[in-house]
C-alpha cells in the first residue's frame, strides 16, 4: 500500500527548487553525507536486519529516512569534504530498536564506534556534524552521546524531552539544535480526502488517541463526557478517524510523553485549526512561520 501510495517509495526525492523555499542560486551552503560504504556504523544502522528503507520511512519516525534521502539528492551535497560546511550521519536509530531489535546498550556500542571512525568529526570536534533522532527520545537512544556528540548538531521533532527519559535531559539545545516535523506519510491523502469546507463541519473539537496518564489528554476526555455533540474524544483510534478530524472545527494536540505529537501536524491536512496543548514545545521553523496566525496554543492550566 505504502508503495502504491508513492512513485517515489521513500516520499522525500522532490528537487528542493519544488519547494519553493530558497533561491538557489543564491544558496552557497554544502553538505557532505556519509555513506555505508565509508563508514561501517553507517552501514549497521541504515541496513540492518529488518531495516529496508521502506520499512523505516514508513510512520510518525520516518524522517529519519527522508531527511538521508533529501540530501542525497540535493543540490547542497558536495563530494568532496573539503567543500563541505556541513558533514550529514545517516543513521536510523528508531528502525534500527523497533525493526532491527537493537537494545540500547547495542545501539551505543555501535554509536561509539560510528563517531569515533567518521573520518572529518575531529576538524571541529563535530560541531559540524548533523544527526538525526526522530523520535521524542530524541539523543537518548544513543546513551553515552554527551561524551561523543554533545557539540554536535541535532535535528529531532522533540525540542524538549520525554518523560521517561527526563533524568537525561536537557538533551535539545536551542542554539544549535533544529526542530523538525514529523512523518505525516500516506495519513495526509486520507485527511485531505475528508476534509470538509468549514461551513459544513458539525464538531467544534476532537481529540482520538491513548491518555497516557497525562493530564492534557485525560482532561479531553472528561470535557467530552461534559459537552457530548461538541467535544469528540477517547482512547482509541476508530476506522473513521479521518472523518472525524475533517468534520471538526478544531483539533486538540495535547501533550503525550513528550510536547510533540502527530496530531498537530495532521491538523494541518484535515483543515481544522490545532490547538497546542504542550506548554513547552518547541515548534519547527518558528523563525519564519507565525503560528498565530493558524494555531493556538493554549495553557495546559485552562483546559478545562
Amino acid at each position: 500500500d505504502y508503495i502504491r501510495e508513492y512513485s517515489d517509495p521513500h516520499g522525500a526525492l522532490q528537487p528542493m527548487s519544488s519547494l519553493g523555499i530558497w533561491p538557489l542560486d543564491t544558496l552557497t551552503l554544502k553538505v557532505y553525507v556519509y555513506t555505508a560504504a565509508e563508514v561501517e556504523g553507517v552501514r549497521k544502522l541504515t541496513t540492518g536486519e529488518n531495516m529496508s528503507l521502506t520499512i523505516c520511512s514508513i510512520g510518525m519516525w520516518g524522517t529519519q529516512v527522508l531527511m538521508h534521502k533529501f540530501l542525497e539528492k540535493s543540490t547542497v551535497r558536495t563530494l568532496d569534504p573539503a567543500q563541505a560546511d556541513y558533514f550529514f550521519v545517516p543513521t536510523y536509530p528508531k528502525c534500527a530498536s523497533d525493526r532491527g531489535k537493537m537494545a540500547d546498550d547495542e545501539l551505543n556500542k555501535i554509536y561509539i564506534s560510528l563517531v569515533q571512525s567518521l573520518p572529518y568529526f575531529q576538524r571541529s570536534g563535530g560541531r559540524d556534524h548533523i544527526f538525526v533522532f526522530p523520535s521524542g527520545r530524541g539523543a537518548t537512544v544513543f546513551r553515552d552521546w554527551k561524551q561523543h556528540i554533545g557539540q554536535s548538531i541535532f535535528l529531532s521533532p522533540e525540542g524538549h524531552f520525554t518523560d521517561n527519559y527526563a533524568d537525561q535531559a536537557p538533551y535539545f539545545s536551542s542554539h544549535k539544535d533544529i526542530v523538525i516535523p514529523g512523518r505525516l506519510d500516506q495519513r495526509k491523502n486520507g485527511l485531505l480526502d475528508r476534509s470538509k469546507p468549514q461551513a459544513e463541519r458539525g464538531i467544534l473539537g476532537i481529540f482520538y488517541g491513548t491518555h497516557q496518564g497525562k493530564e492534557p489528554r485525560k482532561q479531553l476526555l472528561a470535557l467530552s463526557k461534559k459537552f457530548p455533540g461538541e467535544i469528540d474524544a477517547d482512547c482509541a483510534r476508530v476506522p473513521e478517524y479521518f472523518a472525524k478530524m475533517g468534520d471538526s472545527k478544531f483539533c486538540f494536540a495535547p501533550r503525550g510523553q513528550s510536547s510533540w505529537t502527530l496530531r498537530f501536524y495532521e491538523s494541518f491536512f484535515a483543515g481544522c485549526v490545532p490547538v497546542i496543548l504542550a506548554d513547552s514545545i518547541e515548534l519547527p521553523f518558528a523563525d519564519v512561520l507565525d503560528y498565530s496566525a493558524f494555531a493556538i496554543k493554549w495553557p495546559m492550566t485552562r483546559i478545562d
